[in-house]
């Protein structure tokens, strides 16, 4: 087991990516829903929902600076309530 002292944040990134690959997958799922909707029924707010999602997942596409203050808050979290042995 490791040190709560030797964690660094390049341990965090497959952390931050699995989490972004779910949500973008959940925001694409609900996009591709209304698509499917306004195919059927042809209403427009369909349309409008699938374009309100695009934008969540163009907005969330991850900066290096964003990825590293995440990974940081991280790391001050577990130092500052490391987890306990068993």
């Amino acid at each position: 087991a490791r040190r709560v002292e030797e964690l660094t944040r390049l341990e965090f990134y497959p952390i931050f990516q699995i989490q972004m690959i779910v949500g973008c997958a959940l925001l694409e799922g609900a996009g591709l829903f209304n698509v499917i909707a306004y195919l059927v029924e042809g209403q427009t707010w369909s349309l409008a929902i699938v374009t309100w999602l695009v934008a969540l997942i163009g907005i969330s596409i991850p900066t290096v600076d964003k990825v590293n203050n995440w990974a940081d808050d991280r790391l001050r979290q577990i130092q500052l309530d490391p987890p306990q042995p068993n």
